[in-house]
């Protein structure tokens, strides 16, 4: 199953809408896989919040709890070095570690295990600073 990119908030809006959010959690726990692709990756996350600083909330959603399938992480795709200090306010003002996945990165999930599928680093930010991890490595998310 695949979410793809677009509006962050549309799209929350849209899959609850339709009542597709309890189907995408019962395909999971089956074993279903899914792709999130840009919007679609931040839907993975704890909450949309973070996606205010490129979409807006035209549907004027106010419950952005997303999927959080990483264990009480955001994420935030598209990353570059230069939103370090964006992603540390946010996780100060949340309190939620930011998952910040550069154009050339992505994480596979399974269970409570993260695998970055590279080739690019992902980072796991907090107000502390920025966690890489290398292509392949796989953590723990609890």
């Amino acid at each position: 199953m695949a979410i793809p990119g677009g509006n962050t908030f549309s799209l929350l809006h849209t899959l609850r809408e339709a009542r597709l959010l309890p189907a995408l959690r019962d395909h999971l726990g089956r074993g279903g896989s899914l792709y999130g692709g840009s919007a679609g990756a931040i839907l993975v996350g704890a909450d949309i919040g973070i996606a205010l600083a490129a979409d807006p909330n035209d549907v004027g959603l106010v419950d952005t709890t997303a999927l959080d399938l990483l264990h009480g992480m955001d994420v935030l795709p598209h990353y570059t070095d230069d939103q370090l200090g964006a992603a540390q306010d946010h996780h100060r003002r949340t309190g939620r570690p930011v998952l910040a996945l550069p154009e050339r990165s992505g994480v596979v999930l399974t269970g409570a295990t993260a695998r970055n599928v590279g080739p690019d680093p992902v980072h796991v930010i907090t107000d502390e600073g920025a966690v890489e991890r290398a292509a392949d490595v796989r953590w723990s998310l609890v």
